[in-house]
């Protein structure tokens, strides 16, 4: 899923800091090599990529990296640091925080450890996209397995905030994040049943490759009385030649 750069509002990130956060949930990361983008505004076509953040299945030892990649306009510098083992097929919660030169990555709220990648992102006119790493038109990179809840920021979240969207596993939807977590929140997408952003950005996704919905969701929350989770859905990839 994609939104223009047209259309886009705050998604340039111009940096130094900025968060990811998205839940996430593999179908297959078997193979050595394999990419799946996470988030991106990254075109490599003309020198328009940006920032990508993706998993890559490690070719030397069998666990899944964490991959930052940004383009400051004339150096692009990959931020990896290992996860230590292979994703299950379970539902994870993946953060990535870049203060400056410095990534750290987040596994269910737990720091993986950092790494270096450049401080300043270049404003490119890339697409912004969810579940590809290298979008339009690519057959490679795309996510395969689901996706849910997914934030941007233009600031650092501290290792406390991204406790407090984890809540030990239970997770938190839009509606029940605090005013001071949402502060420099320039998109958020729960994939409720639809593609829309949830702040007042109106960075509204558009599905490519024929996504659809699953109930199969990383958790239940409920905001009020007459709000259920499970009455929801989360985002669910396609195959081959998609966007989510």
């Amino acid at each position: 899923v994609y939104i223009n750069d047209g259309s886009q509002v705050g998604l340039d990130l111009a940096g130094p800091d900025m968060t990811i956060n998205a839940w996430v949930n593999l179908e297959d990361l078997q193979f050595p090599g394999d990419e799946y983008g996470v988030v991106s505004k990254y075109n490599t076509t003309g020198n328009q990529s940006a920032y990508l953040f993706n998993l890559v299945e490690d070719n030397g030892t069998p666990e899944t990296d964490f991959y930052l990649v940004i383009n400051d306009g004339s150096d692009v510098e990959p931020a990896i640091k290992g996860n230590g083992s292979d994703f299950d097929d379970q539902w994870y919660m993946l953060t990535v925080v870049k203060t400056g030169t410095t990534a750290e990555f987040f596994l269910n709220g737990i720091s993986k450890g950092t790494a270096t990648t450049n401080s300043s992102i270049q404003n490119t006119t890339a697409i912004f996209a969810i579940g590809a790493g290298n979008p339009p038109g690519i057959s490679s990179n795309t996510f395969d397995g689901q996706i849910d809840e997914v934030g941007v920021w233009s600031r650092v979240l501290s290792t406390v905030e991204i406790s407090s969207l984890y809540s030990d596993g239970n997770g938190q939807i839009y509606e029940q994040i605090s005013s001071g977590i949402k502060s420099n929140l320039e998109g958020y997408w729960g994939f409720n049943n639809d593609l829309t952003d949830s702040t007042g950005n109106d960075n509204d996704l558009t599905g490519s490759g024929s996504p659809t919905f699953t109930t199969d969701i990383p958790f239940v929350g409920s905001y009020n009385s007459g709000f259920d989770r499970q009455t929801n859905y989360t985002y669910l990839s396609s195959t081959t030649n998609s966007l989510v």
